[in-house]
Order: structure tokens, then C-alpha cells, then sequence
């Protein structure tokens, strides 16, 4: 088994693995110099990048939102910073929001 790449069951060896990544890179290359599969693929990848850019909006939207909650319950800010990851200034910006 060792040197060897199963592909729908059957192994490739040597030249038979050579010729299918030949195969396997033209037809890739084939794919990419269409204009049209180029533009879908460039689409994909802002779709991809703004569902990815968005989480971490999300994320520190989400950690804004804890810490305002815990400067209303008057929690210490230490334990808040520690809990939220968020810094010195943010907090002391929120509390001028909150309070």
C-alpha cells in the first residue's frame, strides 16, 4: 500500500499516478481560462470572504454586548476585560455609552 493512491477503489502507481495529475492539472488549468468559470470562482471567493468577515463582526459585536451587560450589573473591570477580551479603552468607552 505504501506509494500508493486509491482513487474509485483502483490504486495508481508510478506512471499511472503521473498521468493522472497530468490529466488532473490541465484539466484545472482547462477550468480557470474560461473567463466565465474565472468569474464564478473570484464570486465564490468574496461570498466566502464576507460570510468569514462577518462572523468576526458578529463576534465582537456579540463581546460588546456581554460587556455592557456586566457595566450595567456594576461587575469589576478586571473580571471584564478578563471575560470579553476586550481593552482598556473599549470598556471605558462603553461605560460612557451605558452609564
Amino acid at each position: 500500500m505504501r506509494g500508493e493512491i486509491k482513487t474509485d477503489r483502483l490504486p495508481l502507481k508510478g506512471i499511472e499516478l503521473h498521468i493522472f495529475c497530468s490529466r488532473f492539472c490541465d484539466s484545472i488549468n482547462a477550468f480557470y481560462k474560461d473567463p466565465d468559470n474565472l468569474k464564478r470562482f473570484e464570486k465564490w471567493q468574496a461570498i466566502r470572504k464576507g460570510k468569514k468577515e462577518g462572523k468576526i463582526e458578529g463576534k465582537i459585536e456579540g463581546k460588546l454586548e456581554v460587556a455592557k451587560r456586566l457595566i450595567k450589573k456594576g461587575i469589576d473591570e478586571k473580571i471584564i476585560i478578563e471575560s470579553t477580551e476586550i481593552n482598556k479603552e473599549e470598556l471605558l468607552k462603553l461605560k460612557k455609552e451605558v452609564l
